[in-house]
C-alpha cells in the first residue's frame, strides 16, 4: 500500500503544498535608506595646516553605491581657512580633491575643516579637525585620518556629535578659551533660521526700540561700530531676532547687558542667537537687499561676556547665506568656557576676511554635547562692537 505522510511539507517558492496548514509567510522588510558615510583622506601631514601653506582633502563616500548620485561636493573651513576644487579628479573619477590653505595670519590652533554632500540622498555634512600651525609639522604615525562623519539627515537638521567632557574652571580675569574639540554645528541659516510659520513663538519681548531696519549704507563704517550697546542705545546696529536650533529653549531679557538662558529640552541639543539687521523674526534669512554693513575698516570684533561657570558657548560673526548673503562665508568664530566674572573676548578678522556686507553683525551657540552636566545655561553679554 501506498502511504501517505500527513506531516510532511513540499514548498515551492511562496506555495505551500501540504495535507495540514501551512505556516504564515511574513515578507521581508524594505530596509531603511541610510544616508552615505563622508570618507576623509590626506597626506603624512594630516592633521595641521602651517600658515600659509595648505593641505590636500581626498573627499570620498561610503558606500560606493550611492556616489553616482552626488550633485555637488563643498568644502571650507573656519579660522581663517579658505578650501579650493582641485581639477584633477581622485583615481576612481569620483572622489572630490580639495586643497585648503590657511592665511599668514589665521589664529593658532584648533581649526575645522567642513565637507557638505548633496545628492539624491538629501544632503550629509562631515567635519575634519585639524590646528593652525607656525611651522609644517612632522608627520603622524598614521598618514591617513578618517574621522567618524557627522551626517545629517535629508531634513538638514544638524545634530551634535556625542558629548566630550568640558572641565569646570574657577573665574578668572582672564580670557579662557576652550580647547577641547567642539561639537556645535556650523551656523547655516538655511538649516536653521526660524520658519515663518512658527515665528511667533520668538521670545515675547518688546525689540521695536533695540532693532534697526532697512537699507543701510554701502560706505564703510566708522569704528568703534556697536553691534549691541545697551537695550535702547541708539548706536546699537543689529537686532538679536535670529533663533536657531532648539529656539523655544531660550529666554532673552534685554537692558544694559543682553542676558540669555538656555534650558535645553528640544531634540536638536543646541540652540543660539544671531544679532541681524534687519530684524528677521520673520521670513527667509538674507532675503532682504541692502541690509548688510560694510565692516571693512574693522581689525576685529570684541565683546564682554559672563555666565554659568564652566560652560562651553560658541560665539561668532559673519557666515549668514541666502539671497544676498554675508560676504564672510564660513564665520569667523571662537569657543569660551566662560566664568561667573566678566571676560573681554576678541575675534580677531583674518587678512583674507571679505566684510564689506555683513548681516550676522553676531552671535552665540550652545550645546548638550559642550556641557553634558549642566541643565541651564546662563549667557550675560555687553559692549558688543567692531573696532
Amino acid at each position: 500500500m501506498l502511504k501517505l505522510n500527513l506531516k510532511s511539507t513540499l514548498t515551492l517558492g511562496f506555495v505551500c503544498l501540504t495535507l495540514t496548514a501551512c505556516p504564515t509567510l511574513s515578507p521581508s522588510p524594505t530596509p531603511t535608506p541610510q544616508p552615505p558615510a563622508v570618507v576623509w583622506q590626506t597626506p603624512s601631514h594630516a592633521q595641521a595646516i602651517p600658515r600659509t601653506g595648505s593641505m590636500k582633502f581626498t573627499i570620498d563616500l561610503a558606500p560606493v553605491e550611492l556616489k553616482g548620485g552626488v550633485s555637488s561636493v563643498t568644502v571650507s573651513g573656519d579660522r581663517g581657512i579658505r578650501c579650493e576644487q582641485s581639477d584633477n579628479p581622485g583615481s576612481d573619477t569620483v572622489t572630490w580633491v580639495w586643497y585648503c590653505s590657511a592665511a599668514a595670519d589665521s589664529p593658532l590652533g584648533p581649526a575645522t575643516v567642513y565637507a557638505i554632500v548633496k545628492g539624491t540622498f538629501g544632503q550629509v555634512t562631515s567635519r575634519y579637525d585639524v590646528s593652525i600651525s607656525q611651522n609644517t609639522p612632522p608627520p603622524p604615525p598614521s598618514s591617513t585620518i578618517s574621522p567618524s562623519p557627522t551626517p545629517m539627515p535629508a531634513t538638514a537638521t544638524t545634530t551634535l556629535a556625542p558629548p566630550t567632557s568640558t572641565p569646570i574652571v574657577a573665574p578668572s580675569a582672564t580670557p579662557i578659551l576652550a580647547t577641547a574639540t567642539s561639537t556645535i554645528p556650523s551656523v547655516e541659516p538655511s538649516k536653521t533660521a526660524i520658519p515663518a510659520t512658527v515665528a511667533t513663538t520668538v521670545p515675547t519681548v518688546s525689540l521695536t526700540k533695540a532693532c534697526p531696519g532697512g537699507h543701510v549704507s554701502n560706505q564703510p563704517q566708522q569704528m568703534p561700530f556697536y553691534v549691541y550697546r545697551g537695550g535702547t542705545a541708539r548706536d546699537n546696529h543689529y537686532c538679536p531676532s535670529g533663533f536657531m536650533g532648539d529656539y523655544t529653549d531660550i529666554s532673552y531679557t534685554p537692558g544694559d547687558t543682553a542676558l540669555f538662558t538656555y534650558t535645553p529640552k528640544g531634540s536638536q541639543k543646541w540652540a543660539g542667537v544671531y544679532w541681524m539687521n534687519p530684524d528677521y523674526k520673520s521670513g527667509a534669512w538674507a532675503s532682504k537687499p541692502g541690509s548688510g554693513y560694510n565692516l571693512s575698516n574693522t581689525t576685529g570684533l570684541k565683546f564682554s561676556v559672563r555666565g554659568t561657570p564652566g560652560s562651553v558657548v560658541k560665539f561668532l560673526y559673519g557666515g549668514v547665506s541666502g539671497q544676498y548673503p554675508d560676504s564672510l562665508y564660513p564665520e569667523a568664530s571662537v569657543y569660551v568656557t566662560l566664568t561667573d566674572q566678566w571676560q573681554e573676548i576678541p575675534i580677531p578678522r583674518a587678512a583674507t576676511d571679505d566684510l564689506t556686507y555683513v548681516i550676522g553683525g553676531f552671535g552665540w551657540a550652545a550645546g548638550v554635547g559642550q556641557n553634558p552636566a549642566l541643565s541651564v545655561i546662563t549667557i550675560e553679554l555687553k559692549d558688543i562692537r567692531y573696532e
